[in-house]
């Protein structure tokens, strides 16, 4: 259903009707247009009970059951530590220690795993789910935030983002600038 452009949308109700925030701000001829419109879909799985409860469930299980920090080979076959020699034993200690840092203290209002099971929530949903990614002056990955998926749409050139919030105050817009691993796409 998604990425085929068509009417499939309307179907669903007529309450679901929005002004769409990017055009109305100008941001039309910035953006590549998703195939139907994010925030339609956002609220299908309010009005359905039944796809409410499996997407919950599907992102839960996916990417809700929390995390495990193992060492694999290049193969992606786990490690025995004890086999590994004591510098690169040490080398994994301290990088497990960092990514311990950063999954338990990488969002101060959630869990990683919540942050990562609302992103699957929003990919099922709405067929994009969005992490944002926030890292100190050395490059190194502080914080990990949700996104809503609803408010992001991609620049066209695939250099970047532009997300809008509706708030009641008004708009708040931000650009977020492609991190340059070239993953930018619908």
């Amino acid at each position: 259903l998604l990425g085929q452009k068509g009417p499939m949308l309307d179907i669903l109700s007529q309450q679901l009707e929005t002004e769409d925030a990017f055009s109305t701000l100008g941001f039309g001829e910035r953006i590549i247009e998703p195939p139907e419109d994010p925030g339609k879909w956002a609220v299908v799985p309010e009005q359905n009970t039944r796809l409410r409860v499996a997407i919950g469930l599907w992102a839960r299980n996916t990417v809700g059951m929390g995390w495990e920090i193992v060492p694999e080979d290049a193969e992606g076959k786990p490690i025995d530590l004890n086999e590994l020699d004591k510098s690169t034993r040490q080398k994994f200690e301290m990088e497990r220690k960092q990514l311990h840092e950063l999954l338990y203290f990488g969002n101060e209002s959630m869990t990683i795993t919540r942050v990562f099971e609302l992103m699957k929530w929003d990919e099922e949903a709405t067929g994009n789910g969005y992490i944002e990614i926030v890292r100190d002056n050395t490059g190194r990955i502080r914080k990990l935030y949700h996104i809503p998926a609803h408010t992001l749409r991609v620049l066209k050139g695939g250099n970047g983002y532009i997300q809008v919030r509706d708030l009641i105050a008004g708009s708040v817009i931000r650009t977020v600038i492609n991190p340059g691993d070239g993953n930018i796409r619908y």
